[in-house]
């Protein structure tokens, strides 16, 4: 029992305790089912709280796998990139390109190279080129299943500024 509680904690039930033995194994075996109940239940509100914080995030969040699929976006990353990436990703994959060093990259790719960090990005869409700052960060490095977070914010008003300031400036001199 507690094996499968600690492997899965969210699929441990609510029912009423195990009638057991009495004594001192009865008392343990209620207690480690009181605890088993207890962590379910606190396993599914941090899951239900994490969930709903992400989902409601002004920030876009997108989360890729270790294969370079993304298999998580909130509404705000929909906005951004103006499609549904889960759904569209296969037929239109998300080209990124480093308004740094000018490099495109597939998301795959992108994950890959910026494991942790912060960059400005551009992409297409549907209404033209964005820009969006993007952290990434590696979850679970050590793990078989090591998560990619990637968040991001639409700069592309700042950037436009910026273009165009630079442009000013040079025509000036």
């Amino acid at each position: 029992v507690v094996e499968a509680m600690q492997q899965n904690p969210a699929s441990a039930d609510r029912t009423q305790p195990l009638k057991a033995w009495g004594g001192e194994v009865g008392r343990l075996t209620f207690a480690f089912e009181c605890l088993r109940s207890m962590l379910a239940d606190v396993w599914r509100t941090r899951v239900v709280v994490a969930d709903t914080i992400i989902e409601s995030s002004p920030f876009a969040v997108l989360q890729v796998n270790a294969d370079g699929n993304p298999f998580f976006a909130n509404s705000s990353c929909a906005r951004l990139l103006g499609r549904d990436i889960l759904r569209t990703n296969e037929v239109s994959p998300l080209v990124l390109k480093d308004v740094t060093s000018g490099a495109r990259h597939s998301l795959k790719a992108f994950v890959e190279a910026y494991k942790s960090g912060i960059r400005a990005v551009e992409f297409a869409t549907t209404g033209g080129q964005k820009q969006a700052l993007v952290a990434s960060l590696l979850l679970g490095a050590d793990t078989r299943a090591p998560v990619n977070v990637l968040v991001g914010v639409d700069i592309s008003q700042l950037y436009g500024e910026r273009v165009a300031a630079e442009a000013a400036l040079k025509a000036g001199m």
